[in-house]
């Protein structure tokens, strides 16, 4: 599907420092720079408390280079008293969803119609539930008034090699984290990541694997069903081989120049 960004008055990238949020920043500021409308993109990044270092500074490279302004938005596990789970996200939709939702209510308050298009970086071979997604809809959550809001998702039939690919085309940087194994990029210590990323996690951020460790032993529940975190830290990574994405290791220079 072929979108116009013109026809919006913002475009607003979601964007968690990860490598299809860096695919999605990518493709949306060169069309963006090809319609003469890059000033109306900007990027939103949700802050849960709970990401890698180097996740931050990697979305300020990244804005930096597409020269786009970043938005940053502001103990959930506690106040809920039980782990999230894949039937119960609640820290995506208390985090993420619902910081950014706040956000465009508070910034886009217009007395005449406004068009604005939020942009993620879904992909179709994630999980089913995102194998379901529409490329392209209105959200009717948003939707008030004279403000009008569009859900686009770009690289939704994009495969994981495609966006590695790409991604070593452009030259550009990648999270730190994959460079050490990492398949994905999400908060330091997720349930829904693998043991090596989570193990990377707890390296990076001792301070939150301190506490998530408390929280199990004080709550008496697991991180996830019959498996405790602890028994996930207990043991070691193998150290990684291949780039990221499964790549070969190759010279690339990375670009430090600005867009375009």
């Amino acid at each position: 599907m072929s979108i116009k960004l013109a026809d919006y008055n913002a475009v607003c990238v979601n964007i968690s420092s990860g490598k299809d949020s860096q695919q999605t920043l990518q493709n949306i500021c060169e069309q963006a720079y090809r319609e003469g409308v890059l000033h109306r993109v900007s990027a939103v990044y949700a802050d849960t408390g709970a990401e890698l270092t180097g996740s931050m500074p990697h979305c300020r490279y990244l804005t930096n280079y597409y020269q786009v302004p970043n938005h940053p938005l502001p103990e959930k596990i506690r106040l809920r008293g039980r782990w999230p789970s894949a039937k119960c996200r609640y820290c995506t939709s208390d985090c993420k969803v619902a910081p950014i939702a706040k956000y465009i209510r508070n910034k886009y308050i217009f007395k005449e119609e406004c068009r604005i298009l939020m942009v993620s970086g879904e992909r179709r071979e994630e999980s089913p539930h995102r194998k379901t997604l529409p490329e392209f809809e209105v959200d009717t959550n948003l939707t008030a008034g004279y403000r009008k809001v569009f859900r686009y998702r770009p690289i939704l039939d994009m495969t994981k090699k495609e966006v590695w690919s790409s991604i070593y085309a452009s030259k550009l940087r990648w999270h730190p984290a994959y460079s050490k194994g990492n398949d994905r990029v999400s908060c330091a210590i997720c349930i829904f990541a693998n043991a090596t990323d989570i193990r990377n996690g707890a390296e990076d951020r001792p301070d939150l694997a301190e506490e998530f460790l408390k929280f199990e032993q004080e709550s008496n529940h697991t991180f996830r069903y019959r498996q405790t975190l602890a028994s996930i830290l207990c043991q070691r990574n193998t150290p990684p081989g291949a780039w990221p994405g499964g790549m070969q290791r190759r010279n690339v220079a990375r670009r430090k120049a600005k867009y375009p």
